[in-house]
């Protein structure tokens, strides 16, 4: 009697698997329907790229396009990004013989966007190079430059660098801090069920750090 109900419960769940494959291949352009919504909602663009290109590491895989979404849902949310960061600089910087100081700085920090490990072994790294003047023995930027950033370590979504901005503001003194924006272009391959697909988007990295005299 137990393997009488043993195999009809086989028999049962292996017409199911069946069913919903033959009601995958049947319907392309519902599938086509649902990826182009998740694109429009998650903000993200399709791609005509081979989606092994996307990443240095094998393509995610999702048995559905609801357990994608899922995953969609934790690329998208809002970043925190730490806003108070200091550079420390002192009075033995002034010189006699310049007005003008530069230096160059990295900050690095663990990514929260990536798949499965949640940025555990994800770091972005960004980095720029400034130049700062003291007024009233109060250090102020004069300039940023060389705005870079690049990934380090594992990552199911690839970022590119592309370009960089800056902007300046007032915390204790005139022109003390500065805002330095990273723009680049996220990618990542995925495969739905057996279907490959590779999606893009825009993204932006930041950092607000201050001047201060120690």
């Amino acid at each position: 009697m137990k393997r009488t109900v043993i195999s009809v419960l086989f028999t049962f769940m292996l017409t199911i698997l069946i069913s919903q494959a033959a009601s995958a291949s049947e319907n392309p352009t519902q599938f086509e329907d649902q990826i182009q919504e998740l694109s429009t909602k998650y903000d993200i663009q399709l791609s005509d790229s081979n989606v092994t290109t996307f990443s240095n590491q094998t393509p995610l895989a999702f048995d559905t396009i609801e357990e994608f979404e899922e995953f969609l849902k934790t690329l998208t949310e809002e970043e925190s990004l730490s806003t108070t960061e200091e550079i420390i600089v002192t009075q033995n910087d002034i010189s006699l013989f310049s007005t003008i100081y530069s230096g160059t700085i990295q900050r690095s920090w663990w990514g929260p966007m990536n798949g499965p490990v949640m940025g555990v072994l994800n770091q972005r790294n960004l980095s720029f190079n400034y130049t700062y003047k003291f007024v009233n023995n109060k250090p102020q930027y004069v300039s940023v430059s060389n705005i870079d950033s690049w990934q380090t370590g594992y990552h199911d979504v690839k970022w590119t660098h592309k370009s960089g901005t800056s902007s300046f503001s007032t915390v204790t003194s005139y022109r003390d801090t500065a805002t330095v924006v990273a723009k680049g272009i996220y990618t990542l391959g995925v495969v739905i069920g057996s279907q490959p697909i590779g999606f893009t988007w825009n993204g932006e990295w930041d950092r607000t750090i201050t001047l201060v005299t120690s």
